[in-house]
């Protein structure tokens, strides 16, 4: 993805949902995420602004900047 993403620990903390909350978005459609094959498992890869807009999230432009640079 050319977009910003996060993983789903960091859209956990970003939103103030749970882990799992965040998993059954993802598995409802409601984020888009891409899953990557790792070797312990697979990986999601959450489309920050997907994220956002879900949760209806505002963010000052060092948020933008330190969740694009943990991709």
């Amino acid at each position: 993805m050319n977009q910003s993403t996060v993983t789903i620990q960091e859209a956990a903390d970003l939103s103030g949902k749970s882990l799992q909350t965040i998993r059954r978005a993802i598995k409802a459609k409601k984020l888009k995420a891409r899953k990557s094959a790792t070797p312990q498992g697979f990986s999601y890869s959450i489309d920050f602004n997907s994220l956002c807009a879900l949760y209806k999230i505002k963010v000052q432009d060092e948020t933008v900047e330190k969740a694009a640079q943990n991709q």
